[in-house]
């Protein structure tokens, strides 16, 4: 069986890792060292009222194209269609099927956009550091339970001996631990 191990190394500006719960058992289970993981399907089909909570119909895309960064040609019976930029109304997305069952574990960083921390210049300065280390409104929405984890890299490494050892026994094919990118969506296009 082939397998993967991708850690992309945490940058410095990582000040602290959090995990907001919906129950006290969930907490008391991380604390524990229990990581509990939804596939990205499940992520993708969840349905809630409350903004900035778990579900993301967008989870795991391969590709966001903006219609004046695209024309699409596809092939249907037979017949080639060609979608120009013109005809699009809004960004296409594409998933892939084979990701709907890969499990996924999100957590919260609040960092310091590479402010030394160990040497404050000025009141602007101290302001951002607040801002930038304030929980964001959304994460009340995920449950009245927060666990702040102070030394990201040492938990990352506890996570990555512990999958090591599921891989062993062929429990897990494949771990990755990598910070999510954030893009306009309005205006950029990936691939």
């Amino acid at each position: 069986m082939e397998t993967l191990i991708e850690i992309t190394t945490m940058p410095k500006k990582i000040g602290i890792l959090f995990k907001v719960f919906s129950r006290e058992d969930y907490k008391e289970g991380f604390l524990d060292g229990h990581l509990y993981m939804n596939t990205i399907d499940y992520f993708r089909k969840y349905e809630e009222e409350l903004d900035g909570n778990i579900a993301d119909k967008f989870e795991a895309l391969t590709g966001w194209l903006q219609p004046h960064d695209a024309i699409l040609t596809l092939e249907v019976n037979g017949e080639k269609l060609t979608l120009n930029p013109d005809d699009m109304a809004a960004p296409t997305t594409i998933s892939m099927k084979k990701h709907d069952y890969a499990n996924v574990y999100c957590m919260t960083q609040l960092h310091s956009h590479d402010i030394d921390m160990s040497c404050v210049k000025g009141v602007e300065e101290e302001r951002l550091l607040r801002e930038y280390f304030t929980l964001p409104k959304e994460s009340q929405n995920l449950g009245a339970y927060l666990v702040i984890i102070v030394n990201p890299a040492a938990f990352l490494e506890r996570v990555r001996l512990a999958v090591l050892e599921h891989m062993e026994r062929e429990d897990v094919y494949a771990y990755q631990a990598k910070q999510v990118i954030y893009y306009d969506e309005n205006t950029t296009s990936l691939t």
